[in-house]
């Protein structure tokens, strides 16, 4: 991996998907529950 690593830009949108995706999983887990 760090012998082909991606640009930092690609990093953060990647991790942000992640986070967001993450976030409104569990927003609807609380407002279901």
């Amino acid at each position: 991996m760090s012998s082909n690593a991606p640009e930092p830009t690609t990093w953060a949108l990647m991790i942000g998907g992640f986070g967001l995706a993450g976030g409104a999983m569990r927003y609807r887990r609380m407002a279901a529950a």
